[in-house]
């Protein structure tokens, strides 16, 4: 028998086996029996040593499998996931195109719109030329970024569908794998699967969200074109209002300034004839004797003005007179008109009192009612049961007389029930009539309170109708006065004018007019007025300055805040250094070792488009470029994840450290 046939035994049969055959042996080869004892204790340890490694072995390889099963499932699904996110995306990015399409049909359509509208617009304004210049270019510049969108996410369209077939493939190699009939499994290409797909994945993941930034930035300045754009068209649409309104404005301009050469030249004619007048009468000597003198010895003209100044001055009087009569009669409506609004006030105040009263009576009137209620059924309860007490007592009459002394004691007892039942009567019955007496002079004080309060309400009416009555009075009296004061500016009016018969006499046209001198005095108190006002505002406006320091201040509050925000949320404390050409960036991570270590960060030159910030060299970025943190910079461009990364790490060493 071999060595192979003894491995297929257990270990028991095996002993006994080799102790047979070194027995069978032994008269042969005639060796030591110590000797071969030994090298069987070597043979046994050997062959158990064997039997223990093979049994790790096969727990180890058992253990791989099961890993083996958790890395496939878990390819399968990130492979699921990753199939939903690339059919979500390609829905979205058809969406998206649709949009972009549907907005740049749009687009064609407003520039043709435009267009023609810029056609009819340079033949009225040369000065539109140059921003349909700048328009154009915009259109321009966007249309190329809408076509150099679309041929990127036609890319991307083709990268996915690579990626579904990657995909396909090893789903399929998984399902092979995890099939019964492949037993022996390879370890390290189905590790490195998993981990090369996640990183795929990981790619596609950044490249969507750097299009759908994109695609946003894009989307943002479509609007701000398409805002410009209406803009330009509000713009000239009220350009072109103006160009319609301009020349009825110049001819009423021009008809103003008629109207004003007029009244120059009626004021100048005036202010001649005036000084004319004086002089004429300077002359003659009849300047002191203006008034005295009658009418006959002055010139037609002149008496003629005198007469009507005098009609007008005496209709002005009499005005004036009626006003200030009108005015005395104002005051004393209005005065009673007060006076009634207190009376109606103070009805109303007392009316609400004997209401606060009446309602309070009745709130007692309903309680005493329940109380009497209460004690007329106490009241038939206790007359019950004393018409039960006359009928024991009247059962116990009719039975045959008991000894003599036991009779009389109930008897006795009875009686003084009787009468402690017949007191407790008589106390409820006046009870009874006291609640009686309370509840109808309750309802007599209810009843006095109804009569004071329609009293009151009569009253109250009496004084609304007499406010109503005043308030017309005082309406119709501040129409007499409005009639009165319109009658003293047309008498005013006629005076500085001078009303006047053209059949019978001549117009003489003064320089100094009674109106031209209360036009002036208006002017005066409406400039006078206007600086008071300006003065006013002036006083109540706030200083600039102050405004200016507190906006300042408030600002730089809403920044620290933000800041600090911004610094708890992220970890990182940003500041912008001044005095450089680019905005330029210093990022320090509370997590450093060390207070010097931090990044500077640039942004970069030109472009609209802008997706990341420059590195500049610092001691931190020349050991993160060694880092395994740096490759999301080389290989997916990618900022945050490296700012995230570099956080993690960070965090990770000092918790070690601790």
């Amino acid at each position: 028998m071999s060595s192979e046939d003894l491995s297929h035994l257990p270990s028991s049969s095996k002993r006994q086996r080799t102790t047979s055959l070194l027995t069978m042996h032994r008269p042969i080869t005639n060796v030591p029996a110590l000797l071969l004892e030994q090298q069987l204790e070597s043979l046994q340890a050997e062959l158990d040593h064997e039997r223990s490694l093979r049994i790790l072995d096969q727990r180890r390889a058992q253990q791989q499998k099961e890993l083996l099963e958790q890395q496939v499932e878990f390819a399968v699904k990130e492979a699921t996931n990753a199939k939903q996110l690339i059919n979500d995306f390609r829905t979205e990015s058809q969406n998206t195109l649709q949009k972009m399409k549907d907005a740049r049909d749009m687009a064609y359509e407003e520039v043709r719109k435009l267009q023609v509208e810029l056609i009819y617009a340079r033949e009225e304004a040369e000065s539109g030329d140059d921003e349909d210049h700048t328009w154009k270019s915009e259109y321009n510049s966007l249309k190329q970024k809408l076509q150099f969108q679309a041929e990127y996410e036609q890319k991307l369209l083709e990268q996915i569908k690579d990626l579904e077939n990657e995909v396909k493939k090893l789903s399929e190699e998984l399902l092979r794998t995890k099939s019964p009939d492949s037993q022996q499994m390879n370890l390290s290409p189905s590790q490195d699967a998993p981990s090369d797909l996640l990183k795929e994945l990981q790619r596609v993941r950044i490249e969507l969200a750097e299009t759908e930034r994109s695609h946003r930035q894009l989307q943002r300045s479509l609007q701000a074109a398409e805002q410009r754009n209406k803009t330009l068209v509000d713009e000239r649409e009220v350009a072109q209002r103006g160009a319609e309104r301009l020349p009825k404005v110049l001819a009423e301009l021009d008809k103003l300034r008629t109207d004003h050469e007029d009244s120059l030249a009626t004021q100048t004619a005036w202010k001649t004839f005036g000084e004319e007048l004086f002089e004429k009468l300077k002359a003659t000597g009849m300047y002191n004797m203006f008034i005295k003198t009658s009418n006959q010895l002055l010139p037609p003209e002149v008496s003629t003005v005198l007469r009507i100044l005098e009609s007008v001055q005496q209709k002005s009087e009499k005005t004036t007179q009626e006003n200030n009569k009108l005015c005395e009669k104002l005051r004393a409506l209005e005065s009673a008109m007060k006076s009634t609004e207190t009376q109606s006030f103070q009805s109303l105040n007392k009316q609400l009192e004997w209401s606060k009263e009446t309602s309070k009576l009745e709130q007692k009137l309903v309680i005493s009612e329940q109380e009497v209620a209460l004690l007329k059924k106490k009241n038939s309860i206790y007359q019950g049961e004393i018409e039960s007490l006359r009928d024991l007592i009247r059962t116990f009459d009719d039975l045959p007389l008991a000894p003599h002394g036991s009779a009389a004691s109930d008897n006795a007892k009875d009686a003084s029930a009787l009468k402690t039942m017949q007191l407790s009567l008589d106390t409820k019955a006046q009870e009874i009539a006291v609640l009686e007496k309370e509840r109808e002079e309750l309802r007599a004080q209810l009843e006095s309170t109804k009569l004071a309060s329609t009293e009151s309400k009569e009253e109250l009416e009496r004084v609304k109708a007499k406010f109503v009555k005043l308030r017309d009075a005082l309406q119709d009296e501040r129409a007499k006065v409005e009639q009165a004061e319109a009658r003293v500016i047309e008498a005013e009016a006629l005076a500085g004018k001078g009303s006047f018969d053209p059949n019978r006499t001549r117009v003489l046209h003064l320089k100094e007019t009674p109106l031209v001198q209360s036009l002036k005095e208006e002017i005066q108190v409406l400039r006078r007025q206007l600086e008071v006002k300006s003065a006013s505002s002036s006083k109540l406006a706030p200083d600039p300055d102050k405004l200016n320091q507190r906006l300042k201040q408030n600002f730089k509050e809403q920044i620290a805040l933000f800041r600090e925000g911004v610094y708890l949320m992220t970890g990182f404390k940003v500041d912008m250094l001044p005095g450089t050409e680019r905005p330029t960036f210093r990022v320090r991570s509370m997590f450093a070792e060390r207070e010097e270590d931090h990044l500077m960060l640039k942004w970069p030159k030109g472009g609209e488009t802008i997706k990341s910030l420059d590195i500049l060299g610092t001691e931190l970025a020349n050991l993160l470029a060694a880092s395994p943190s740096y490759e999301y910079m080389t290989k997916f461009h990618s900022l945050p994840a490296f700012l995230a990364s570099v956080q993690l790490s960070l965090f990770e060493k000092q918790t070690m450290m601790m």
